[in-house]
């Protein structure tokens, strides 16, 4: 029979079970003619669709053509998955990296901080070395090249095109493809498009920029937006990284958070916040429910006009990253080389409170990563790193 009938961008809520249904015959040139392309209700009546159609091609049964059509999606949408056992083989590893420490396998991490952070070029960074199988500064990448997708809410392919001959400069390596899909509308609305296009290219690395754009753009605050966006994400069963953005960046801010409602972070398995200070950026990790949280990773970032370099940074240098480091870390860069302090000292050094210095090093002289010295310094003991 030369009918084809779609049914895409399915969507439950108040109003019932939305889709749209796209109705097409073959024309005697050989090729597919649209009858209707329309919104239809999968749980209403369609009789009025289905006269509207034997108007325009009685030759088709359309009554059962529709009702088989909604009746298998409806089935479809509601199926789930399969039910798996969660007894473990022989060798079932906790969590896996595809990008360590940045990325877990089959999971998404968000990648959130500023504008002009430059968060998107440590994004793409990330996706050559995974499609180029090397490890770079600070991040290993297994040697297996990936298939990378780009979908890419705010930029241009041009835009892309110039970092990568960038990086590529910088570190001929990166030899990889990264592909790329402009995007206009939310992930949630695009799910089945989406989907094919992943199956299609053979894609098992997703890098989305941005979380704004693709979650919808409109009603961030709402936890609707945060909850179509991720159940959308898991439905591509992709491995992904996601750019964020923060709201009202404040370098006094001890930690910022991901910008929308609260369950962006709720539902996200692993995010890292992006802090900048010149050439030197820093990824904190805010969460991680995979595994235990990551020390921070600092990125040197040199751009010239026909390169773009980058290497490991200890952030040492910069004061406005070294304030966002856990205490632990803090107390370590005051007591390096062999340096001794006292718990005053080092709260004055670090422009922190004397009691959180105090709790801090208790727990690390717990965990055996510094020590006090048999002589008192004055009134109290002095602190040294082992």
């Amino acid at each position: 029979m030369p009918v084809q009938v779609s049914l895409t961008r399915i969507k439950e809520s108040s109003r019932g079970t939305i889709g749209e249904i796209c109705c097409q015959v073959l024309a005697k040139t050989g090729k597919m003619t649209t009858l209707t392309h329309q919104s239809i209700n999968l749980l209403t009546s369609r009789s009025r669709l289905s006269k509207d159609l034997l108007t325009r091609y009685p030759d088709a049964p359309w009554d059962s053509i529709l009702e088989q059509i909604c009746v298998m999606a409806l089935r479809e949408l509601r199926k789930g998955a399969p039910i798996e056992f969660l007894e473990p083989g022989a060798v079932s590893p906790v969590a896996w990296f595809a990008l360590n420490p940045l990325i877990y396998e089959h999971n998404s991490a968000v990648l959130y901080g500023p504008g002009d952070s430059m968060k998107s070029l440590i994004a793409l960074y990330c996706g050559l070395l995974m499609a180029s199988g090397v490890s770079g500064a600070n991040l290993m990448a297994a040697p297996s090249r990936r298939r990378v997708l780009f979908l890419d809410w705010e930029m241009s392919v041009e835009d892309l095109r110039g970092r990568v001959r960038l990086l590529r400069a910088g570190d001929p390596r990166l030899d990889g493809t990264v592909d790329y899909r402009r995007c206009a509308y939310p992930l949630a609305d695009e799910a089945a498009e989406m989907k094919k296009v992943i199956a299609d290219g053979g894609y098992d690395m997703l890098i989305l920029d941005s979380l704004a754009m693709a979650a919808g753009g409109g009603e961030l605050e709402k936890a609707e937006s945060a909850i179509r966006f991720n159940a959308a994400l898991r439905g591509l069963d992709c491995t992904s990284l996601v750019i964020g953005h923060t709201s009202k960046p404040n370098d006094e801010q001890k930690e910022r958070t991901i910008y929308g409602s609260v369950f962006f972070h709720n539902l996200c398995r692993v995010s890292w916040e992006v802090r900048r200070e010149g050439q030197t950026v820093g990824l904190f990790q805010r969460k991680n429910n995979l595994g235990p949280k990551h020390d921070p990773l600092g990125f040197q970032i040199d751009i010239h006009a026909e390169a773009c370099h980058i290497s490991v940074s200890d952030m040492s240098d910069e004061p406005t990253l070294t304030k966002s480091l856990p205490w632990p870390a803090r107390i370590q860069m005051e007591l390096q080389n062999g340096k001794a302090m006292t718990c005053q000292d080092l709260s004055v050094a670090m422009d922190a409170d004397e009691a959180i210095v105090r709790t801090t090093l208790s727990r690390m002289e717990k965990a055996g990563r510094v020590g006090k010295l048999s002589v008192k310094v004055g009134s109290e003991f002095a602190w040294q790193s082992l």
